[in-house]
């Protein structure tokens, strides 16, 4: 049984032009001690999904309008507040993108940790304190005893993420959410964080959704990968199947924008996909992609192609290939 299961997730939006689904009918497992990668361009959908996870969309204007999310057995869409109070920052951790709007800007680090492990355990305000300062030492924050006692704006961009990857951990989740943990760092840093993430991960046995744009990290990192267009989810498959044989134009087109040498030395302008990601409330016909995709047929302006089996366990969404044109 995997630990956590996503079925036919809905979560839409209200707008002044219109409503619109930002997560359409999304589907994905997760198993223990396994790292799923999250793939697309800003404004598909993986961050709504992640916060959909815990409840966490804001309503209005968001609301999960359908599915079923499981987490050992039970589903979080139908949990009481108390039972997800339980779940949300002890079984299910998050680290948001940017730490700096996350983190309290008028409490201390080290109170922000110890109030998240309070919540969650009969600890006195001394244990807290203590396990506020391990969990800082455990990422590899240089002086915790003296970081615990500085605001957020005292620390540098690298040590705020520390920060909240300590606080993220300090209940030992099974699952562990990080939502593009690497923004806004410079490359060294962004290397140390998500090291950092993939060695607690081999130490705790936590299971980890990684979301990110970029598929060099999920190539490093992930075991499995969800490639999101539009809100769906248009190829799902393991990260070595995904390389070796992308079934997706948009997945070609994610590859081919990744720097090489070869575009470095060459002088070589780098590949783009033209165009932008359509507004939640005027999707095109057919299939989403349709618009910005250079293999596009007539039938992909006039049907939506689902997600099925194309080989093995690698599904796809894409009128090219004929398993997509007998299941439809």
């Amino acid at each position: 049984m995997p630990v956590l299961s996503v079925e036919n997730l809905r979560v839409g939006f209200n707008y002044a032009e219109g409503y619109g689904n930002a997560v359409d009918d999304v589907s994905f497992s997760l198993a223990a001690n396994e790292c799923l990668g999250i793939v697309g361009e800003s404004g598909c959908g993986k961050s709504v999904t992640a916060l959909s996870i815990l409840r966490l969309v804001q309503e209005p204007p968001g609301k999960i309008a359908g599915g079923r999310i499981f987490f050992e057995g039970e589903d979080i869409l139908a949990m009481d507040h108390e039972s997800l109070r339980k779940i949300r920052g002890g079984k299910i951790a998050m680290i948001f993108q940017d730490p700096m709007t996350a983190l309290n800007p008028v409490f201390t680090i080290g109170s922000q940790i110890a109030e998240a492990v309070a919540i969650h355990t009969n600890l006195s305000r001394a244990q807290t304190r203590e396990r506020a300062v391990e969990m800082l030492q455990k990422v590899g924050m240089p002086d915790p005893e003296q970081k615990a006692n500085e605001y957020p704006h005292q620390l540098s961009g690298g040590m705020r993420q520390r920060a909240m990857i300590a606080m993220a951990l300090a209940n030992g989740p099974s699952v562990l959410i990080a939502d593009e943990p690497t923004t806004a760092l410079d490359v060294t840093i962004q290397a140390q964080i998500l090291d950092l993430i993939e060695g607690l991960k081999a130490k705790s046995d936590m299971s980890v959704i990684l979301i990110t744009h970029d598929l060099g990290v999920v190539a490093k990192y992930a075991q499995k990968v969800a490639v999101m267009y539009a809100g769906k989810i248009v190829e799902y498959c393991s990260v070595s199947s995904i390389f070796a044989n992308p079934m997706h134009p948009y997945t070609v087109g994610l590859m081919e924008s990744i720097p090489a040498m070869r575009n470095i030395k060459g002088g070589g302008r780098l590949r783009e996909i033209p165009g932008i990601v359509p507004p939640l409330y005027a999707m095109p016909a057919g299939c989403r992609f349709n618009p910005r995709c250079p293999r596009v047929m007539d039938i992909c302006k006039l049907k939506e192609p689902p997600l099925v089996t194309t080989s093995a366990d690698h599904l796809a969404a894409c009128h090219l290939h004929p398993e997509i044109k007998s299941a439809g």
